[in-house]
């Protein structure tokens, strides 16, 4: 059996957005991974203090942005669950 290499990635938050008089917000991260051909990425992700879920990914936040909202709007249709990727889209 191969062994499977390792390999080291450094993440960093470059987005945080709470949102007022609610608990939870949006966080946007940034991932490098050393000696791979890949570009770095960021992940959208939606925390509501008890749990932090990613919900999009993408070649710039924007992108990861759009999936996030994208796939909230999936789950979430018929309801009355704002989505709050789309609320944040002009902040960042």
């Amino acid at each position: 059996m191969k062994k499977e290499k390792e390999y080291k990635a450094k993440v960093e938050q470059v987005f945080n957005y709470d949102f007022p008089g609610a608990d939870g917000g949006v966080i946007i991260y940034k991932v490098q991974v050393d000696d791979l051909p890949l570009s770095s990425f960021f992940i959208a992700a939606l925390d509501d203090t008890s749990t932090e879920l990613a919900w999009g990914v993408g070649d710039t936040p924007q992108a990861a942005l759009k999936m996030a909202a994208r796939d909230w709007d999936r789950i979430y249709r018929g309801t009355r669950e704002k989505n709050p990727f789309r609320a944040i889209k002009y902040e960042v």
